[in-house]
């Protein structure tokens, strides 16, 4: 199929339609010649496309032009939803949406091939506390868990780290009495494994228990 050919005749066709912002249809605006290839705005650049005639054409120019613009700019288009319109035609097979994504990842991977911009940088506060809002109640699913699970299976905290985890964490996850009798029920009747119960062993050694610390213990206990 020559994809160039039916790009360039049907704009050439579209623009015999004479068509107008305001004459009761939907149009979008297209740049013929994208203007991340060095298209510009001026008129002879741009025509009116329906949604679905818009979807189209970013396909055709992805088909005979394939590069990290317009493979980006289809599948943008691909992915786009609002209130006007959802794109969700299903016009192109599977084989066509692993092609644009496989190729989308190859020129991400090639953008990001020795970037260290973000090294060394951090969120700021504010940053950090719009990233944990937009987090608020999305929950992982499994498979995503055991993906987290297997990439930090072998992996130690220094000592460092370990320290910054534990500052940062006090006075957190106060337990609820309602959330503690959960705990408290669902370990009712388990018994340790001689090995973990070595390794606790283990792992406690050494360490001093404040004179507040057994105290809370022993009130746990009593209750």
């Amino acid at each position: 199929m020559n994809y160039k050919k039916n790009y360039y005749d049907y704009i050439d066709y579209v623009k015999t339609l004479n068509r107008y912002k305001g004459d009761g249809k939907y149009y979008e605006k297209h740049h013929i010649k994208p203007r991340s290839l060095g298209g510009d705005d001026s008129e002879d650049n741009l025509v009116l496309l329906t949604a679905c005639e818009h979807y189209l054409a970013h396909y055709l120019l992805w088909k005979f032009n394939p590069c990290m613009e317009t493979a980006f700019a289809f599948h943008t288009m691909v992915n786009m939803k609002n209130n006007k319109v959802n794109r969700n035609y299903k016009v192109f097979s599977s084989r066509v949406y692993q092609e644009l994504r496989v190729q989308r990842s190859r020129y991400i991977s090639e953008i990001n091939k020795g970037n260290k911009v973000w090294l060394g940088r951090h969120h700021s506060e504010e940053t950090r506390k719009k990233i944990s809002e937009a987090h608020k109640g999305k929950k992982l699913s499994e498979e995503s868990k055991n993906k987290n699970r297997l990439a930090n299976l072998g992996r130690k905290h220094s000592e460092e780290t370990k320290r910054k985890i534990s500052e940062n964490n006090k006075g957190k996850h106060k337990l609820s009495v309602e959330h503690r009798e959960k705990l408290r029920n669902l370990n009712l009747g388990k018994h340790l494994s001689v090995e973990t119960r070595k390794k606790i062993s283990e792992g406690n050694k050494g360490k001093i228990i404040s004179v507040e610390t057994k105290k809370k213990l022993s009130e746990s206990a009593k209750n």
